[in-house]
C-alpha cells in the first residue's frame, strides 16, 4: 500500500451533495501508468516504421536479385565459350 494524502471535498449543490475525493498515491499511479503507456506507443511506432522498411527493402530486393542471376548466367556463357574456344585452339595443335 501507497502512503498519501487523501483529501474528500463536499459541496452542497441546491437538494444534492457533490463529493470529490482525490488520493495522491492513487494519482502517482496514474502518472506512472501513462508514462508507461507513452514509452510503450513510442516502441511500438518505432517498431512499426522498421517493419514497414524492412518489408519496402524486401519488395525491392526482386529486382537486383534478378539482375546479379542473369549477370551470372551471361558471365558463365561467356566463360563456357570462351574456354571451349582456348580448348579447341590447344587441341587442333
Amino acid at each position: 500500500m501507497h502512503n498519501g494524502r487523501a483529501t474528500v471535498t463536499v459541496e452542497r449543490d441546491g437538494d444534492s451533495l457533490i463529493v470529490t475525493a482525490t488520493c495522491d498515491s492513487l494519482e502517482r499511479q496514474i502518472e506512472i501508468v501513462e508514462e508507461e503507456l507513452w514509452h510503450t506507443k513510442q516502441q511500438a511506432e518505432a517498431y512499426r516504421s522498421q517493419l514497414e522498411e524492412s518489408v519496402k527493402q524486401r519488395s525491392n530486393g526482386v529486382w537486383p536479385t534478378l539482375k546479379w542471376l542473369f549477370a551470372g548466367i551471361a558471365a558463365g556463357v561467356v566463360l563456357t565459350i570462351t574456354t571451349t574456344k582456348i580448348y579447341g585452339s590447344i587441341r587442333r595443335r
